[in-house]
């Protein structure tokens, strides 16, 4: 009997010791993953800082010669195919959720990347943007859809060798979503925005008496160069009123060369939170202190995330971070804001506000547009795309389109970026979604320091550690909905 017990004990201590080694193999494994995780992000966000130094560099019309080293490394590092597949391993095993999580993103960065850096992509896309469509697109029509077709083809091939029907849903699926919410969200954004936009161009062909109506220069208005000269004080009083010391922020503003062949003005994250840059278009004929404005609230969101965690200093998503950057440039568009500090007299501000809505309105069909061809172009690469753009452009805007080959017109983000259009619908959904929940709340979102806190608070701080559907439906209480942007555009 008293051998019996001790082989029970025995056994239970052994069953113990085992049970208790691995355990410390399980965490010295996660605590490997952890730095592996780490590590990969360091470094990515290593290389990323230094293409945007090198770039500025360039943009600035200074010395460099290291702008390509650092593409040609980042690329190899992340397209590293043992890389990619060690991240689907550790993703099937992984336990902890947090780490699967940081697994998942690695390996969507990776695949992004893979299909970058495979070599006939990179020859076609390469020589697309070598040609001069992008700068002279008139009677290059034809041409350009024929290599437009072409990259999708080769994308579509490089991503159904990773096992993706498209490369379109390899982007969604980095994205976080797939074709059923791709394509539900811009339904949403259809079914708010159609009734109105019908509604004003029905009273303005009644009103001029014509069958159709022309929308150039309506959808973004170009500030005089008067206006743009004390850019800087306007931007200073502007985030003053919101509580902020624009002078101590690391947001730095330099004046574009006048032979850089991109005129926008751009933004670089050289070292956040400590040091970002802004290159500014000031040209008579380029300058929009709105897209300025956007810029220094992309900025100013960038400084506030926490950065404790290199996984979750980054944004969300890039729809939410462009919603970010709304939060700022939107008061440019606000009457009060342009009574008080662009120092308008009251006839201009009534007669700017009268185009606005439809302005802002054309904007977001127009997007709708992009949005909807950009899919439609990597399902069927081999349609006839102007046919399929006019098409769409008839059914968002609801009069013939005019010139087809304008959606390629200075517009390198079309080629490079699919996701582009759709990610600034987000941007505009969330930024309206937000404005209306602080104005209702807190009484204004003009010249109130809570709407610095509320941002800081509910949006800003936690980076990536959130979605961004979680964040916007915890800091407004309800899910993300289109029907804001109505409101948002008629102030």
């Amino acid at each position: 009997m008293k051998r019996l017990t001790f082989l029970i004990l025995a056994v239970c201590l052994l069953i113990g010791l085992i049970n208790f080694i691995g355990c410390e193999q399980e965490v010295q494994k996660s605590t490997d993953v952890d730095a592996f995780v780490n590590d990969f992000f360091k470094l990515n966000n290593y290389y990323a800082s230094r293409i945007e130094m090198e770039t500025w560099r360039r943009l600035s019309g200074q010395p460099n010669d290291s702008l390509d080293y650092f593409k040609n490394k980042q690329v190899a590092f992340l397209s590293d195919s043992q890389k990619r597949d060690a991240t689907v391993r550790l993703i099937r095993i992984e336990k902890n959720e947090s780490l699967k999580e940081k697994l998942k993103h690695m390996h969507r960065i990776c695949l992004l990347a893979t299909i970058e850096a495979n070599s006939d992509v990179v020859r076609v896309r390469d020589s697309f943007i070598s040609s001069n469509f992008l700068s002279s697109p008139s009677g290059a029509s034809a041409e350009f859809s024929q290599a437009l077709s072409r990259l999708a083809r080769t994308r579509n091939q490089a991503a159904s060798r990773l096992g993706y029907n498209s490369y379109f849903d390899l982007l969604l699926y980095c994205e976080g979503i797939d074709r059923g919410e791709y394509l539900k969200f811009l339904k949403m954004v259809d079914d708010a925005t159609s009734p109105r936009f019908k509604q004003i161009v029905d009273s303005v062909l009644k009103v001029s008496g014509e069958s159709t109506i022309s929308f150039d220069g309506t959808a973004s208005r170009k500030l005089s160069q008067a206006e743009s000269t004390d850019y800087l004080g306007l931007i200073k009083k502007t985030v003053g009123g919101l509580g902020y010391n624009f002078e101590a922020m690391p947001i730095y503003l330099s004046e574009g060369t006048g032979n850089r062949q991109d005129k926008r003005t751009q933004l670089f994250r050289i070292d956040i939170p400590n040091d970002i840059r802004i290159i500014v278009n000031n040209s008579k004929d380029g300058f929009q202190l709105s897209d300025l404005f956007n810029h220094i609230g992309q900025a100013i969101y960038l400084i506030n995330i926490d950065q404790r965690d290199q996984f979750y200093r980054q944004p969300p998503s890039v729809g939410f971070e462009l919603g970010m950057a709304q939060m700022l440039g939107r008061l440019v568009g606000m009457k009060d804001w342009k009574r008080k500090y662009a120092g308008m007299p009251e006839p201009m501000v009534l007669s700017e506000s009268t185009g606005q809505e439809l302005s802002n309105l054309y904007r977001i069909r127009q997007e709708l547009v992009y949005s909807r061809f950009q899919f439609e172009l990597y399902n069927d690469p081999f349609a006839e795309l102007e046919e399929t753009y006019g098409r769409l452009y008839e059914e968002c805007i609801g009069v013939p389109c005019n010139s087809p080959q304008g959606i390629w017109q200075d517009n390198s983000d079309f080629i490079m970026r699919p996701l582009h259009n759709y990610d600034v619908l987000v941007g505009e959904v969330v930024a309206a979604q937000i404005y209306y929940y602080i104005d209702s709340k807190y009484g204004s979102v003009l010249d109130n320091p809570r709407t610095r806190e509320f941002l800081v608070q509910n949006m800003y701080r936690h980076g990536a550690r959130d979605s961004w559907k979680v964040l916007l439906e915890r800091g407004t209480g309800q899910e993300i909905s289109a029907e804001f942007l109505l409101s948002a555009f008629r102030d």
